[in-house]
């Protein structure tokens, strides 16, 4: 939709003082604004916001909504003006290019935080974090005497599975018991269709550590279970060290993957090569037959792809 009206294009030195300082559009009038190079940070009074503006990146202003705008350094910008709520269904790249798309509904995720707001910590002498996160140590003490803290208001994945097995650590623990919790072996799950899945390490977070590995996949249309489910979309992927062949991390796209991670989970837990799976004896015709199959591919011995 066409905006009404649009300001010339400013850059930092003809901003008016008037858009630097705090003002607010009309009644019946939303504003976009839009920068065209470098980038403007934009504030909105009521609710706080602060938003870093880049092209591609717009910032939208309500009607009534009092806001400012302050450059950061050379930019160039222009506001568009609307009658009626704009289609704000632009898009930017990981590369940085801008789109634009129309979807019938669009979830935006942009992460959790954890829900510590009137906890009133300081007085118990707990500390927080700058995040809000409680501070603890590997046990899952505080800073408080005899105050331990689990799930997703410490360190760690926000994930119920992880809380459950620190509560349970914790509680051992306070029975004299010494318990472990590998976060490099809590399995992350997406409950997408299809399904994703993944423990331990990525082929990216390998690279950038310099470890040497090696990986084999194996696709669900090559598995006979999935395509007598109709659902072939996705492949199981295990990286191994180069040199021990211990299991570094899998990886899986595809029908259950979430009931299929617990394997390679299992099979870090115990520090098991990717031989180790792949003379495992699976039954047929089973999806966990990619699993073995994608083992197998690691030394790229698959027997039926």
């Amino acid at each position: 939709m066409a905006p009404y009206r649009s300001t010339p294009i400013f850059d930092e030195n003809t901003l008016p003082a008037a858009l630097r300082a705090d003002h607010r559009t009309k009644a019946g009038t939303w504003g976009i604004i839009n920068v065209l190079e470098g980038a403007l940070r934009l504030n909105i009074i009521d609710p706080p916001e602060e938003h870093v503006l880049t092209p591609g990146r717009p910032g939208l202003v309500k009607p009534l909504q009092t806001h400012f705008v302050t450059p950061i350094g050379a930019m160039r910008m222009r506001v568009d003006f609307h009658d009626s709520a704009p289609d704000m269904t632009a898009l930017t790249t990981a590369d940085g290019k801008a789109e634009t798309a129309t979807f019938d509904k669009l979830i935006v995720s942009i992460g959790r935080v954890p829900n510590t707001t009137g906890l009133n910590a300081d007085a118990a002498g707990v500390k927080l974090d700058e995040r809000g996160f409680i501070v603890v140590d590997g046990d899952c003490k505080t800073s408080a005497p005899n105050v331990w803290a689990v799930g997703d208001v410490v360190r760690g994945p926000m994930l119920a599975h992880k809380a459950e097995e620190e509560g349970v650590a914790v509680a051992e623990r306070m029975a004299g018991q010494h318990p472990h919790v590998d976060f490099n072996c809590i399995p992350w799950v997406i409950y997408t269709s299809p399904e994703i899945a993944w423990v331990g390490q990525t082929e990216q977070q390998l690279k950038a550590a310099g470890v040497a590995y090696k990986a084999g996949s194996f696709p669900f249309l090559a598995n006979g279970r999935a395509r007598a489910l109709g659902s072939t979309d996705g492949l199981v992927k295990i990286l191994a060290d180069a040199k021990t062949d211990k299991v570094l991390g899998m990886h899986v796209i595809g029908p259950v993957a979430s009931e299929l991670i617990a394997e390679g989970v299992m099979a870090m837990e115990f520090g098991a090569s990717s031989e180790d799976i792949a003379r495992i004896c699976h039954a047929h015709p089973t999806l966990s037959e990619a699993t073995k199959e994608a083992a197998l591919a690691v030394d790229k011995r698959t027997l039926n792809f």
